[in-house]
């Protein structure tokens, strides 16, 4: 498949990487025939601090996934630590970026990429 994004980094594992102040959480990125989607998981993140973008031919998606402590309670230990997520595509002519749709649940970020109607497969009827 020719892809029609193109992360801005590449990980070899299927783990969260972090870069600077950012984890890239894992992802998956599919293609049906009407669209490309893009699945994410965020899990902690709320749809109050995620934000999705698409500019200059460029999808950037960012979440927040906080964590504070009951109140009047002492951490001992403290191994959930918040994150800042990022994922960022270079999109190209063949996603339509008016229309992309995303949707939250679970923990889990589906963003759809319809793709424009150029990219879509074209039947040509034979004549004579």
């Amino acid at each position: 498949m020719n892809s029609c994004i193109t992360p801005y980094n590449t990980a070899t594992a299927s783990q969260p990487v972090q870069h600077e102040r950012f984890v890239r959480p894992a992802h998956d990125f599919n293609e049906t025939a009407d669209a490309y989607i893009l699945t994410a998981n965020v899990p902690g993140v709320s749809k109050e601090t995620l934000e999705t973008v698409v500019q200059d031919q460029q999808l950037v998606i960012t979440g927040r996934k906080g964590w504070k402590a009951p109140e009047g309670a002492i951490s001992l230990i403290r191994e959930i630590r918040p994150n800042d997520y990022r994922i960022s595509l270079r999109l190209d002519h063949r996603v339509d970026s008016t229309r992309i749709r995303a949707e939250l649940r679970n923990g889990v970020l589906t963003v759809t990429l319809p793709k424009a109607e150029a990219a879509k497969p074209r039947h040509i009827t034979i004549e004579g």
